[in-house]
């Protein structure tokens, strides 16, 4: 009691959920999911699929599972894969995004977006194994991507 510690608050105006009516990819590990919590739960209209990965399925289950049902029954989120790393399968989001190569080629063709939220060894992974999906299946560079705002992340 009595300790204190110096914060600071950091923006990130190019990460927000996209108004274009586009198909929309988040992919979150951990924390990383909470922002889209919010956005997923905001969602009106939009074709939106959720990748996310947790250490086990027992915490997914008591903490997340509930709600992300309730959002696929209502529409807000149209499809969800799930990776625990620490169950008896280990399973990564990378490899439910290589399982999916075909759902981020088609996001990608489409104009939508790829959203990226959680820790940033996951973000390298993943920006590594899209990059992989875009030179084989797009034959384009996935800066191009990057650059033109479809692929988006918050990182830490």
């Amino acid at each position: 009691m009595g300790t204190s510690f110096q914060a600071r608050v950091m923006g990130n105006p190019k990460f927000h959920f996209p108004d274009n009516k586009r198909p929309v990819i988040m992919i979150a590990n951990g924390t990383g999911i909470a922002p889209f919590r919010g956005m997923i739960n905001a969602n009106k209209q939009m074709t939106v699929y959720l990748f996310y990965g947790s250490r086990q399925k027992e915490l997914f289950d008591s903490f997340l599972k509930h709600e992300l049902d309730q959002y696929l029954l209502s529409g807000k989120l149209s499809g969800q894969y799930l990776a625990f790393s620490r169950d008896k399968e280990k399973l990564y989001v990378t490899d439910l995004l290589k399982q999916q190569s075909e759902l981020v080629t088609k996001v990608l063709r489409d104009k939508g977006t790829i959203m990226i939220c959680g820790s940033l060894s996951m973000q390298k992974d993943v920006i590594a194994q899209i990059s992989l999906t875009c030179n084989e299946t797009l034959k384009m560079e996935i800066q191009t991507y990057l650059d033109n705002g479809q692929i988006v992340s918050d990182c830490y």
